[in-house]
């Protein structure tokens, strides 16, 4: 699994069970990058991917969930504004 993918995978999850999509994006975010910063991986790297995968999974769930998870990721997580361009909406 990729970082990518994992966060996709819990955003997707949590939207099935009713969760605040966008704590949940911002929570697996936070983690994503800290893990990676543990065994020394690229944490820029991992934040854009962290991202990424957040915001293809707010972008399946819809528009509002989309629109939540850009806003709250662009306020919480620092790099985020520079991955979040088109075509997320």
């Amino acid at each position: 699994m990729t970082v990518k993918s994992t966060v996709h995978g819990i955003v997707k999850g949590a939207s099935e069970v009713g969760a605040d999509v966008g704590k949940v994006a911002v929570k697996a975010t936070e983690e994503a990058i800290k893990a990676a910063g543990d065994v020394g991986a690229d944490v820029s790297e991992a934040t854009k991917h962290a991202v990424t995968g957040a915001m293809e999974a707010a972008d399946e769930i819809g528009t509002g969930a989309s629109k939540a998870v850009r806003d709250v990721l662009v306020k919480s997580i620092k790099g985020a504004k520079d991955v979040i361009k088109e075509p997320f909406k």
